[in-house]
């Protein structure tokens, strides 16, 4: 919970009597607006890491390029993000119960547990499988929950949510810490154009809930296609889709 100190008149101003919960998934804050909760998705991750990628890991960098990987089939993927710093954060995901990921991963035997990954991916591609191997760890137990998708709650005075307080999803729309950035933004405008709290609250949080219900509806949508029996023949149909429609957007007039 943050409490942001009396301002001068003008703008409105959150006083020390304004609750903003920007307190994450397990929000406390939460709590005086909605009794809804996160519930667990269906699916795991186990977090890892590479470093120093292009003179440590060439064929790592070159096979998750400049941005995201995916490699799904069965209930399973691999997935693999380029960050900043010469990083590649790496996620093995797996379809399991909500402890899977805590029982999996053993603190004190990393070579073992990276030895039951090789077994659950026995079946990829030798270049994937390679990521397991070379992965510096630490290996991070990460069960994956989401709110309700399209989570509204009645305005209640002097209290609000921001970024995953308000809207946690799976990571699957790609869009919950730019959400969270937006969310911020948004409400410092709406606190600057209007002369009361109350009134920049409700037109904040309107915004808000419309937005974070077609991210999280993405979202889950996405999650369910990514472990698909088909999987990712869904996704692979979405991206082409897109694709189209963009190629048909910036075409010249005929």
């Amino acid at each position: 919970m943050t409490r942001v100190g009396a301002g001068s008149p003008g703008p409105a101003s959150a006083d020390e009597h304004t609750s903003l919960g920007a307190d994450g998934c397990w929000s406390k804050v939460r709590s005086l607006l909605t009794d809804a909760v996160p519930g667990y998705s269906g699916v795991s991750f186990v977090e890892d890491l590479l470093t120093d990628v292009d003179a440590k890991h060439r064929e790592a960098a070159n096979l998750v390029g400049p941005g995201s990987m995916y490699a799904l089939a069965e209930g399973r993927g691999i997935i693999a993000q380029r960050n900043g710093g010469g990083v590649i954060r790496i996620y093995y995901a797996v379809q399991g119960d909500e402890s899977w990921a805590s029982r999996f991963v053993e603190p004190t035997d990393p070579g073992g547990t990276r030895q039951r990954l090789l077994e659950i991916f026995h079946d990829f591609a030798p270049g994937l499988r390679a990521l397991i191997g070379e992965g510096e760890g630490p290996l991070v137990p990460r069960p994956i929950n989401a709110l309700p998708v399209g989570l509204r709650w009645a305005r209640t005075a002097g209290v609000t949510l921001l970024g995953d307080a308000a809207h946690v999803m799976s990571p699957f729309a790609g869009q919950g810490a730019n959400l969270a950035l937006l969310d911020a933004a948004d409400l410092g405008a709406a606190l600057a154009e209007h002369s009361d709290v109350e009134s920049a609250l409700t037109a904040y949080e309107a915004a808000m809930f419309s937005r974070a219900e077609a991210a999280g509806r993405a979202s889950a949508d996405n999650l369910v296609a990514s472990f698909a029996p088909d999987a990712p023949q869904q996704l692979v149909d979405q991206a082409r889709t897109w694709m189209q429609r963009k190629s048909e957007a910036t075409a010249p007039p005929k």
